[in-house]
C-alpha cells in the first residue's frame, strides 16, 4: 500500500499543486497578500505576510492530500479486516483437518479441497487488482475524486467484509 499512497502523492505533486497553485495565487485576495508583502518595508513584515499565505495554501494541500488518502486508508482497512477474515476461516479449517488427518492418514484430497474453497490467492490477487483501480481512478485527474466518486465506492463497498 506505501507504493499506492506514493502514487497519490506522486499525483498531488505533479498534477494537482501545479494547477492549485497557479489558480490560487491568481485570485484577488492572494494578489493583494503578496503586494502587501513586497511593500512592506519592514522584513518582519515581508516574512509575515508570506509565511501567513504560505501557510493558508500549505493547509488547503494537507486538505486535498487527506481528501484523496481517505478512499485509500479505508480500502486498505476493509482489506486487511477482509485478509484477517479469511486467515481465521484459514486456521478454523486447518484445525478441522489436523484433526482429520490424525484420524485418517488418507484425508490428503480432502485437505487440498479445503484449502482451496479458502481461495486467499485469489482474494489477495483481486483486492490489489481492486487497489490499482482506486488509485488509478483517485489520480485520475484534477477532480478525479468527485468525479469517480461512485465507481470508489463501489470498489470500497466490494473489499467489506461480508
Amino acid at each position: 500500500m506505501l507504493a499506492k499512497r506514493a502514487d497519490v502523492d506522486r499525483f498531488v505533486q505533479q498534477d494537482w499543486l501545479p494547477l492549485f497553485a497557479k489558480t490560487a495565487l491568481e485570485t484577488p485576495a492572494v494578489q493583494r497578500v503578496f503586494q502587501q508583502a513586497c511593500r512592506a518595508e519592514s522584513p518582519t513584515d515581508r516574512i509575515e505576510a508570506l509565511v501567513g499565505l504560505g501557510t493558508r495554501l500549505q493547509a488547503q494541500l494537507n486538505q486535498r492530500r487527506t481528501e484523496l488518502m481517505q478512499p485509500l486508508d479505508q480500502f486498505e482497512a476493509d482489506l486487511i479486516r477482509s485478509v484477517e477474515t479469511a486467515y481465521s476461516e484459514m486456521l478454523a479449517a486447518n484445525a478441522t483437518l489436523t484433526g482429520l488427518l490424525q484420524a485418517h492418514a488418507e484425508t490428503t484430497a480432502t485437505q487440498a479441497e479445503i484449502a482451496q474453497s479458502l481461495k486467499i490467492d485469489d482474494k489477495l490477487t483481486s483486492g490489489l487488482t481492486d487497489a490499482d483501480k482506486l488509485v488509478a481512478l483517485l489520480t485520475g485527474g484534477r477532480d478525479a475524486l468527485e468525479k469517480n466518486r461512485g465507481e470508489i465506492e463501489e470498489i470500497l463497498n466490494a473489499v467489506k467484509p461480508k
